[in-house]
């Protein structure tokens, strides 16, 4: 099987800028749809759990899987017990699979009991070659990227993993971007924004009421409640989340 595949870093960076410009979750699905498929992907998944001291928005996901797949998945429950996302869940780096690697731990019975049809289901449907990348965003947030590619082992002529990790993190970026900035009921007032701007620059709070010609105490009011807006617990978390919603600008 001859693959065309998309490995140059304008074609990346061309996706990237369009991930940029998606301004809902349908835009953003649909820009990495076309870009996996460049890369020889068949399907993907992703999925984004927001921080824990996060009350709003809650978890989603996305992807392109085949129904059959996903209604087998219901029927099994493999919603529940999927190891690829027991995986992400406990490890921080990407992993590789194949149809090769999972045939052999299959065989030698290496696959522990509670996966062993989830892997032999994910042969049969011919989904046996991919990858895994677990994701930790900005102040705790956490998500899955998973690919499967074309062809088998021997044919599979997929893009290297660094990309594909490089990639889930641009995706997670600009879904934290979208969706965690659906937590501010209301835009920041001037005075908010002031305080934040000046926050993120380095200035302490003495500092930042000087410039505003305001208390000390005026100032770290605001900053608590920018806290409180943001579910940050401190002051960098604060900063962090500023530049994932774009909240200043330098």
């Amino acid at each position: 099987m001859q693959l065309v595949i998309c490995r140059t870093s304008d074609c990346f960076y061309q996706y990237v800028q369009k991930l940029e410009d998606c301004s809902d979750i349908v835009e953003l699905k649909q820009v990495c749809e076309d870009y996996l498929h460049q890369l020889g992907g068949k399907f993907f998944k992703y999925a984004w759990i927001p921080p824990a001291i996060t009350t709003t928005p809650a978890p989603i996901s996305f992807f392109t899987c085949p129904d059959p797949w996903l209604n087998h998945c219901t029927e099994q429950g493999y919603n529940i017990s999927d190891p690829k996302s027991r995986y992400c869940n406990e490890h921080s780096h990407p992993v590789e699979w194949s149809d090769h690697i999972i045939g052999k731990s299959l065989s030698s019975k290496e696959v522990p009991a509670q996966d062993y049809n989830f892997w032999q289901d994910t042969l049969d449907m011919g989904l046996g070659n991919g990858a895994t990348i677990p994701i930790r965003g900005i102040g705790g947030s956490k998500g899955m990227f998973c690919i499967a590619y074309e062809g088998s082992y021997v044919e599979k002529e997929a893009a290297p993993l660094p990309l594909m990790e490089a990639w889930a993190m641009h995706l997670h970026s600009h879904i934290e971007r979208l969706y965690i900035a659906q937590q501010l009921s209301r835009p920041l007032s001037e005075r908010e924004q002031e305080v934040l701007k000046w926050t993120v620059i380095g200035k302490t709070a003495e500092e930042i009421g000087n410039i505003l010609n305001i208390s000390a105490n005026t100032v770290l009011f605001h900053l608590n409640n920018l806290r409180r807006r943001l579910n940050v617990s401190n002051k960098h978390h604060l900063i962090a989340r500023a530049f994932t919603l774009r909240l200043v600008e330098l």
